[in-house]
């Protein structure tokens, strides 16, 4: 899956969780933004402890452009 993909889906998730919370579809995208971006951080974090070396530059590179997939959106 594509970075973009992957950011799209994020979103797309949690905008079908924040749906219910606010009625103004602006707020539904920042606050599903918000929270795609907090997970990213989470995992790229989640990667650093996790992952030997030659991994680790690849993984981290893929969610940082998933992070700027989602920042597009």
């Amino acid at each position: 899956m594509t970075p973009k993909e992957k950011a799209q889906q994020l979103v797309d998730k949690y905008e079908m969780i924040v749906h219910n919370e606010f009625n103004d579809t602006e707020d539904n995208i920042r606050h599903s933004k918000e929270c795609a971006l907090i997970a990213v951080d989470e995992i790229i974090e989640a990667v650093i402890n996790a992952y030997d070396q030659e991994l680790l530059g690849i993984q981290i590179l893929y969610w940082e452009k998933v992070k700027q997939e989602i920042e597009k959106l």
